[in-house]
């Protein structure tokens, strides 16, 4: 758009400055006020650099009458609004973009229209996950302007290279490069807390490594349990859990660190019960199944009727039960017969005891010893055996 004053005969015209590529174009005409060339404008098609605009005065050298206005008229005025005077033809003014935008708006609001198309933040990628699974890890991220976005590049380069990341107190890198920090610091500045700066650490527990635990190796005493650590070969997150975690951590509940997969824990029996029970009432689960007193058949009747007699029983553990004959290798082999005092004998053995001693055990009192003593009476038995034989049998001679 061309807006001449009436009977103008000289123009400024558009010379693009070394750095600023776009100017205003003032138009100076005969008869016309300096305050009156204000609002002849060609153009107004600016651009902001280094924040400042600036326009080139320019004095058409073929109109004599606008080289004489110039030299009479503008050579002693000084630009409205920007207490300059007028620069000599062919050289430019310069002014702030915020004295510009004063002048033409009023306010400066939008001196620099530009500057909000972009944010140093944007050319972030996206963090990496966390290096490690429960601590001491650190994640990455790269800084990457657009490719070919010639703005983009002017803005990285007048305001991110001298800008301070926000929250993490690093200059920004240039284009390409990365910003590492520890995940607790990430997680403080994208989520306020440390709370979920390790978001695997809960994927896995050493724990879950581990086998069941075998059946105690004996029955009622000083027995040891064991179970197997196995880490799944082909779950490489397992793996790297385990490397970083796991080795040299202790187990729980045990003054044991876990062993590397494939191997075993080992533990008495009473101490798998306390840890995982709590108490060693269940340390030895199979020692109730059996008692060695169940091996015993029942005692024979008295040898005798009335006195000095003997009783015995056997000893026998079924030749086909293996935890029978396990037990009483472990425990009957190393114990005594209760109340008797003997050792138990071995399987197919015979236990001999006097009735007098087996009445006293059994039946807590000896009077019942001989029970078939009181079943015959001497006198009557010699009188009725007397007429069948000439002897007696139970009672000798009367």
């Amino acid at each position: 758009m061309s807006v001449l004053s009436k009977g103008a005969t000289a123009v400024a015209t558009i010379v693009p400055s070394v750095t600023l590529p776009v100017v205003p174009i003032i138009a100076v005409s005969q008869g016309t006020s300096p305050s009156d060339t204000q609002s002849s404008v060609l153009t107004t098609a600016t651009v902001e650099s280094a924040a400042r605009l600036a326009v080139v005065y320019v004095v058409q050298t073929d109109d004599p009458d606008a080289q004489a206005f110039d030299a009479e008229v503008c050579r002693s005025a000084t630009v409205p609004h920007y207490s300059e005077a007028y620069p000599e033809n062919g050289t430019a003014q310069n002014a702030t973009c915020e004295a510009v935008v004063l002048v033409e708006d009023g306010n400066t609001d939008d001196a620099y229209p530009r500057c909000n198309d972009y944010d140093c933040e944007q050319f972030w990628g996206n963090w990496t996950e966390c290096s490690t699974f429960c601590s001491n890890g650190t994640r990455t991220r790269s800084f990457a302007l657009p490719p070919g976005d010639a703005d983009a590049e002017a803005f990285d380069l007048e305001v991110c290279r001298s800008t301070k990341m926000l929250f993490y107190d690093d200059d920004y890198p240039v284009s390409g490069g990365k910003q590492g920090a520890s995940c607790d610091t990430v997680a403080v500045v994208e989520d306020g807390s440390t709370e979920n700066a390790y978001p695997r650490c809960s994927n896995f527990m050493c724990e879950q490594f581990w086998g069941n635990w075998t059946e105690c190796s004996t029955f009622c005493s000083n027995g040891t349990r064991s179970r197997s650590y196995v880490v799944p070969l082909h779950d490489a997150e397992a793996q790297a859990f385990d490397a970083e975690v796991c080795r040299g951590a202790k187990v729980d509940h045990y003054n044991d660190e876990y062993p590397a997969s494939g191997g075993d824990q080992h533990a008495t029996c009473d101490t798998v019960a306390v840890a995982e029970e709590g108490s060693t009432a269940n340390a030895y689960p199979r020692c109730h199944d059996y008692d060695c007193e169940h091996f015993w058949s029942n005692w024979t009747g008295c040898s005798t009727f009335c006195s000095n007699g003997t009783r015995t029983r056997s000893f026998v553990v079924p030749f086909d039960d293996v935890d029978a004959q396990a037990f009483d290798s472990e425990v009957c082999r190393a114990a005594t017969v209760p109340q008797y005092d003997v050792p138990y004998p071995i399987s197919g053995g015979v236990h001999k005891a006097t009735c007098d001693t087996v009445a006293a055990v059994e039946v807590g009192s000896a009077d019942g010893a001989y029970p078939r003593c009181h079943a015959f009476d001497c006198d009557r038995v010699q009188l009725v055996l007397f007429k069948r034989h000439p002897f007696t049998l139970f009672c000798g001679t009367a």
